[in-house]
């Protein structure tokens, strides 16, 4: 299902990106395609924006905890994106329109290869 966003929430999503990206936090994390992070980071900016928590359309009233939670989304969907681009996972949508993730044939070969090798 594809969303779409506010353009505050887009332009924030921006703006922190960049400084994310600039600031070496991806490849901190060993993450080489940053652009799956957007989908949390927009998701959690939108919650913002419906409770009036972002102030002059430039910054985010948020915690601490609410903002070490998204980064660990964002990287999150970074390597679930990652896995399913080399094949070894797959998804579907649920009845609730979550993803579901699964190993994938040649991902379940990789996992019992790791398991042999401890």
């Amino acid at each position: 299902m594809e969303k779409t966003y506010q353009p505050q929430v887009l332009e924030i999503c921006d703006n922190m990106m960049r400084v994310l990206i600039e600031d070496g936090f991806f490849s901190e994390h060993q993450v080489e395609n940053p652009e799956p992070a957007r989908i949390p980071l927009c998701d959690f900016l939108t919650e913002k924006f419906i409770k009036g928590e972002i102030i002059d359309d430039k910054a985010v009233d948020a915690t601490e905890d609410e903002i070490l939670e998204v980064f660990n989304l964002m990287i999150n969907n970074c390597v679930l994106e990652s896995l399913k681009e080399k094949g070894l996972i797959d998804s579907i949508e649920d009845e609730n329109n979550e993803e579901v993730f699964f190993p994938t044939k040649m991902g379940k070969l990789y996992g019992k290869r790791m398991n042999k090798n401890k």
